[in-house]
């Protein structure tokens, strides 16, 4: 979803509100001409709001929501779009309606988030997460859980418990938590601890001011990005989307650069997963005027034009792209507190990993052997680069290079490989390690789908998913 159209990018709210209504009418293969006439428009109209032309007038979506069976999602955009025509400004919408649904309250005494246990002798910052009451001086990961709990409960804080640094610096090390938790070993349950939290922190940040509402209206972009993608590895984009343009209007309000900027480019990594590729590009546009001035938003927005280019297969201008983006980062400073994603080896491990996906993609369109063997080579060098504790991003490399492998026709390596990660992959079961999964079987099936070594590979698979379906 994109922001408002008081903001620059030009895909805009309206554009991503239409493209979901596309998706669930066809979806529950319906015609235009047949959902105009079930919610009583003509379908030019309901071809008008699809393309973005048009907003939707009051209630459609709520009643398209019915009819298509969307599960809410329709609903939900529509208070986002009565938030974003009502040109009330973002940071007045911290308490406003957010996605999802709102979590037990914690039982009396500690918190009880497992994700915590990761932490001992650990600092902030952390995985990106600084501590808007130390700074860049740095802390310690741990807190005072007493302080934090009254305002875990649902309701407004009371005015009788004190919230303070103690508390500021509670949220940030929760955060830190669980993006750890994700990175590492995607923990069961952490969509519901971290937007429980989130919660927490909109109530409080809207009851309280000073350094304390400033510290925690810093934290609630990015507490809204990783919800936002923990969501989208649920299979529910909608709902992530919903997130992400809620971090971007409270990263803006907040002046939290960084955070707008992760929130865009996971909304051109949602677009480009739905095959958009204006779209994608036009987040990934957005994301470069967002961080104007900062070499690492560069480098950021060049990774997913690169991406939208091989989605439109443009060889020409994902190469470039991928000039850009190379010669980006051998110049950039990388600030560890901004973008440590940017910095030494994890610089390289990202760059690289996009570049290999962006000459996969290309050579998968159209057969392309050269796009094949760049393919390879970046892959080589992303896996050569991420580091071993985050082993899901190992696991996608590992699917990748195998693809890249079967792009370029050499089907022992391709197979030999992936089957080294399959179980891996299929019990990560993550939205980007399905995609590669996917992806690769097709490649595999459509060109060597007579041959033993694929049929055992498939074999593997289904018995991967059987196991992990009954365990």
């Amino acid at each position: 979803m994109a922001m408002s159209e008081r903001a620059e990018p030009s895909c805009t709210l309206r554009t991503h509100v239409g493209s979901r209504l596309r998706h669930r009418r066809r979806a529950a293969g319906l015609s235009q001409r047949q959902l105009g006439r079930r919610l009583g428009y003509h379908h030019s109209f309901i071809s008008k709001i699809e393309s973005g032309a048009r907003w939707p007038p009051p209630r459609l979506l709520s009643h398209a929501d019915q009819v298509l069976g969307a599960e809410g999602e329709l609903s939900a955009l529509w208070r986002v779009v009565v938030s974003a025509r009502s040109g009330t400004p973002d940071d007045a919408q911290i308490e406003a309606p957010v996605p999802g649904g709102s979590g037990p309250d914690p039982s009396p005494g500690p918190l009880g988030f497992p994700e915590l246990a990761g932490l001992r002798g650990l600092r902030l910052p952390l995985f990106g997460v600084t501590c808007p009451a130390h700074g860049a001086d740095g802390c310690r990961a741990v807190l005072e859980e007493d302080a934090l709990l009254p305002h875990l409960r649902t309701g407004a804080p009371s005015g009788h418990h004190r919230a303070g640094a103690e508390v500021v610096h509670g949220f940030a090390v929760l955060l830190a938590a669980f993006t750890k938790a994700h990175l590492e070993t995607r923990a069961a349950g952490t969509i519901a601890s971290t937007e429980r939290c989130l919660r927490a922190l909109t109530r409080l940040a809207a009851h309280t001011g000073g350094k304390t509402a400033a510290g925690l209206r810093y934290l609630a972009p990015q507490y809204a990005h990783l919800a936002g993608w923990l969501r989208v590895e649920l299979g529910q984009r909608g709902l992530g989307m919903l997130w992400f343009d809620r971090g971007v209007g409270w990263g803006r309000a907040a002046g939290n650069v960084p955070a707008v900027c992760e929130c865009l480019g996971r909304m051109s990594l949602v677009a480009r997963l739905e095959r958009d590729a204006p779209c994608a590009a036009g987040y990934a546009e957005a994301l470069r005027v967002a961080g104007a001035g900062r070499r690492w938003a560069e480098v950021l927005a060049e990774i997913h034009l690169l991406r939208a280019r091989a989605v439109a297969g443009d060889l020409a201008g994902l190469t470039a792209h991928v000039w850009a983006v190379r010669n980006l980062l051998d110049r950039a400073d990388g600030d560890p507190l901004d973008a440590p994603w940017l910095c030494g080896r994890k610089g390289h491990a990202y760059v690289e990993s996009s570049v290999s996906a962006g000459f996969r993609d290309i050579a998968a369109l159209g057969s392309d052997v050269r796009a094949a063997g760049s393919a390879l080579t970046a892959a080589k060098l992303a896996l050569a680069n991420v580091s071993t504790r985050m082993r899901p991003s190992e696991v996608l490399l590992t699917l990748r290079l195998a693809d890249a492998y079967a792009c370029s026709g050499i089907l022992d390596s391709a197979v030999q490989i992936a089957a080294a990660v399959a179980g891996e992959a299929v019990a990560l079961d993550t939205t980007l390690i399905n995609t590669e999964l996917r992806g690769l079987r097709g490649r595999l099936w459509r060109t060597w789908g007579g041959l033993a070594e694929v049929r055992a590979f498939d074999d593997l698979l289904r018995a991967e998913r059987t196991r992990v379906d009954t365990t």
